[in-house]
């Protein structure tokens, strides 16, 4: 597995496909999003604000607000 230290670009991302090189994030990535993850659920769980792209539409749809029981749909869909 190659350490990849620099910012991701195209030529990266290609060089990886075409070698099928194996990836990973390090200890510290995994942190930072663990960390961004309680944050968001603290927000969530306060319940009233509106976060754009997380329990609301987006673009045009940015005022509709997405039901808690949608969240996680939502959210898979824009992996899709």
């Amino acid at each position: 597995m190659a350490l990849i230290t620099s910012k991701i670009n195209l030529d990266l991302i290609d060089r990886i496909i075409r070698r099928n090189e194996r990836i990973a994030l390090s200890a510290g990535a995994k942190r930072q999003i663990k960390r961004c993850r309680r944050f968001l659920d603290d927000k969530l769980k306060s319940g009233g604000e509106a976060i754009y792209g997380i329990n609301t539409g987006f673009g045009a749809l940015y005022n509709q607000s997405i039901s808690s029981s949608d969240l996680e749909q939502l959210q898979e869909n824009l992996v899709i």
